[in-house]
């Protein structure tokens, strides 16, 4: 036995399921053709290097605008439709502040605010525009200018240039309904990444907020100086969100003569769009997302430039709900009318972002043309009088919920379902409306109504995702199940796949290996991810194929996969194939350089690569981009380790747990380290508090199996029980029927070597150990047996089927 699972050789993953940000545990390294990918690096405009500094950085990879012409420039000669825009909430998403901002949108502060020790102030008056922010100190306050004003519907936050080119909002923002100023964190932005400097979190603009509030913004990144030099062309977004590059239109316009417009007009026309391109033109500023490349051009596909976030992820309740996040796409991809094919955006919504169907007479012509006989009849349907809210198809079908000030709707058009409400507190509609009621009393009323109960399908869905998200797979056959069902939804089956990349039942294989062929990509990018750990040649296989999907996101998760898998020799066009995708892969860790995740993976990759100094020096750069974060200083100690620098290794596990004294990853990695010392009591020590601050961690039980069985076999055992039972891994399988033989616990061994067996056909020392096992019983026949069924596995390698063959001839 040995220290197995995440140990000093190999990366920690603490990132959770995060396909979209691609930082997960690593297997054993492997030997990809350096060489190769270099050159497709380049060829893709994204290598890295080392450089006297000691940054690793991407050449070319950072987020540039499109260069077009300005949205003002677009007015001459479409005056009508710019006036209209530049007042719609898309064209005001973000504007300079001014004087006449001030006096027509916002009631002045009476007094200061407090919050953290701090009292602010806001002085909006003629000619002022700044914030105040004072301390118990006696000197004089902080004044920040406020520049720039973000938001419109709900909430407005206003932000400051701050040091390095950065826009940072300001502690306070204000409440539009209610006409007040309230704390920046209480009006409930939870979409948007945050940056901790300093040991305080700040919402930067140039990080966060710039694909969406202002398009298209040259961020003008520079990693070496961590510096910004922002530009800011137009307020909001502008023409070339859903038009592309206009430089070229623009010169063609000017040019042409006879008054005529030319055939080609160079620009992007979205009249001829589908449902479906129309949805995937708004989804990139109305989703969680990740993106993939450095630039996205409207009428390409969404899914060759971002991952989408689905439910695997807390922001959503089990059954699909929205605790209030920015997942509108999410949601709109289990509705039953965008599955439909027939439903764009611009049905409901106007192109600045207005809503079509505000009179209370049309409202329900928005389920026009599609649900008539329902719309005619109502009543009939709602079970609500006609003339109520409950007789209008979005209070049932897209309630409004809030988080903080923001409110939200739900955009999955699903029906009510109080008793899933009452099992996951998600929200639901009956009880918008009638908050002085409970879920029970809601259950209770659709279920006399409804017959048969439209819920239970729903909820049986949701408790599937509730227990993967556990890691608890006492219902795994029913999760495999869904997932062959054709008509099973797209979402809940993305999410699924991507959960079970941490289960360790071999039957998910055959299963995950369908789904890497389904006709989404999202199932198929999320399979792949979840194939990575799954070494087998026809996984191998398979993912090379993936590499080659017409869809990027599904290459680049493809790739990613096949770090943890042996390449061999690869054919020359397969070789070429996944080299390719691996470049690209490269290149979307790199498209948000100041974003310190996408630095944690590419030193990850570093290490899967056996560069222990190029990947210390991205976690190095991590850390200084976020020095709240605990991620990179546990990897980093990993390629501290590689190095053979100890000290250093444990100075960064040191400096992980300063920041998050019961970060589990830390702990299991620091009991490793402590153990290779040879100081094995500080191990177990360390050992135990990861299982304490995370009880699903198997690899820290197992861990602990292995340092206690040298003197206290049936602690051991019983670590060795619990890992297996958290993770029925091969390995920890194994370890747990030596440890029972050595303790004479031989029937109970054999019998977890059978499930192992059952598991993993191909582990050739669980057929032997079970073989010695059943000879020592005198059941000679059935060891033969054991050895025989370990003979006719097919796939079995040579070297492991000579072995089992000695052992048969022997005891013949």
């Amino acid at each position: 036995m040995r220290l197995n699972g995440l140990d000093m050789s190999r990366p920690v993953g603490t990132m959770g399921h995060a396909p979209v940000d691609d930082v997960h545990a690593r297997g054993v390294m492997k030997k990809a053709s350096i060489l190769a990918i270099a050159a497709v690096s380049v060829i893709m405009a994204v290598f890295t290097v080392e450089d006297a500094t000691r940054e690793v950085f991407a050449q070319g990879a950072s987020v540039k605008g499109t260069g077009g012409e300005s949205f003002t420039g677009c007015r001459q000669c479409h005056e009508p439709f710019y006036t209209e825009w530049s007042m719609s909430p898309h064209g005001t998403s973000m504007t300079p502040y001014t004087d006449e901002f001030a006096a027509r949108a916002l009631v002045p502060p009476t007094g200061e605010i407090t919050m953290g020790g701090h009292a602010y102030r806001l002085e909006t008056g003629t000619g002022q525009g700044f914030m105040l922010e004072k301390g118990s100190w006696a000197w004089p306050a902080k004044q920040y200018r406020i520049t720039h004003v973000l938001g419109g519907r709900d909430v407005y936050y206003f932000f400051t240039t701050a040091e390095k080119g950065r826009l940072t909002a300001l502690p306070l923002a204000y409440d539009i309904r209610r006409k007040s100023w309230i704390e920046r964190a209480a009006g409930g932005i939870s979409h948007a990444e945050r940056e901790v400097r300093g040991g305080e979190t700040a919402l930067v603009f140039s990080t966060a907020c710039y694909g969406c509030h202002r398009d298209p913004t040259s961020t003008n990144y520079d990693l070496k100086t961590d510096s910004y030099h922002t530009g800011q062309p137009e307020p909001g977004i502008r023409c070339e969100a859903c038009h592309g590059p206009t430089a070229e239109h623009a010169g063609i316009m000017r040019a042409a003569t006879g008054g005529s417009a030319p055939k080609d007009l160079g620009i992007i026309r979205t009249g001829g769009f589908t449902p479906v391109r129309l949805n995937e033109v708004c989804a990139p500023c109305h989703a969680s997302m990740s993106p993939v490349t450095a630039s996205y051009v409207p009428s390409e596909p969404f899914f060759d430039h971002f991952d989408l976030v689905t439910l695997e992820d807390e922001g959503f309740f089990p059954d699909g709900r929205d605790h209030g996040a920015n997942h509108t796409y999410t949601s709109w991809l289990m509705s039953p009318c965008a599955r439909s094919g027939r439903l764009d955006c611009l049905h409901c919504h106007t192109l600045g972002g207005g809503y079509r169907f505000k009179e209370r007479a049309k409202a329900n012509d928005a389920c026009l043309p599609c649900h008539e006989k329902t719309v005619r009849a109502v009543a009939s349907h709602s079970h609500h009088g006609s003339l109520s809210s409950g007789s209008l198809c979005v209070s049932c079908h897209m309630p409004t919920t809030s988080s903080g000030t923001m409110r939200r709707t739900d955009h999955s058009m699903l029906p009510p379902t109080p008793a899933s409400s009452a099992i996951y507190t998600s929200p639901n509609a009956c009880i918008t409306c009638h908050g002085d009621r409970g879920n029970d009393w809601a259950d209770a009323w659709v279920r006399t109504r409804y017959r048969p109960d439209y819920q239970d399908p729903y909820l049986r869905r949701a408790e599937l995702l509730a227990r993967a998200r556990r890691k608890d797979w006492s219902r795994l056959e029913e999760t495999l199940a869904y997932l062959r069902f054709p008509d099973r939804d797209e979402v809940f089956s993305a999410s699924l796949v991507r959960l079970l990349g941490e289960c360790a039942d071999a039957s998910k294989v055959k299963v995950l290996l369908t789904a890497l062929h389904d006709g989404s990509p999202l199932v198929r990018s999320s399979a792949a991810t979840s194939l990575g750990a799954v070494v087998t040649p026809e996984v191998t296989g398979e993912l090379v194929k993936a590499a080659a999907d017409p869809v990027r996101i599904v290459r680049i998760r493809a790739a990613s996969a096949l770090l943890h898998h042996p390449r061999g020799e690869l054919p020359g066009e397969k070789a070429r194939i996944v080299d390719r995708a691996t470049g690209e892969y490269l290149g979307s860790l790199m498209v948000q350089q100041d974003n310190w995740v996408s630095h944690v993976g590419m030193g990850s990759y570093f290490l899967d690569q056996g560069d222990a100094r190029n990947a210390l020096m991205a976690f190095e750069t991590a850390s200084r981009l976020n020095p709240g974060a605990a991620v990179p200083h546990v990897q980093a100690s990993i390629a501290h380790a590689r190095l053979g620098d100890l000290n250093k290794a444990e100075a960064e596990l040191n400096a992980a747990l300063q920041i998050d004294f019961e970060d589990a990853p830390a702990l299991l990695t620091m009991g490793l380290l402590k153990n290779r010392q040879g100081n094995q009591r500080e191990a177990v020590a360390y050992l135990k508090r990861a299982t304490k601050s995370d009880p699903t961690m198997a690899a820290a039980a197992y861990n602990l199996a292995v340092i206690t069985a040298a003197d206290r076999l049936n602690e051991a055992i019983a670590w060795a029980r619990k890992a297996y039972e958290l993770q029925p891994d091969a390995s920890y399988g194994y370890t747990l029927a030596q440890l029972l033989k050595q303790d004479g616990q031989w029937d109970e061994s054999i019998e977890v070597l059978g499930r192992l067996i059952g598991a993993h056909p191909l582990h050739a020392d669980a057929y032997l150990l079970m073989g010695e096992l059943l000879e020592k019983k005198g059941r000679t026949a059935d060891a033969q047996a054991a050895y025989r069924q370990g003979l006719s596995v097919k796939g079995m390698p040579e070297p492991d089927r000579d072995r089992i063959e000695k052992r048969l001839k022997r005891i013949r």
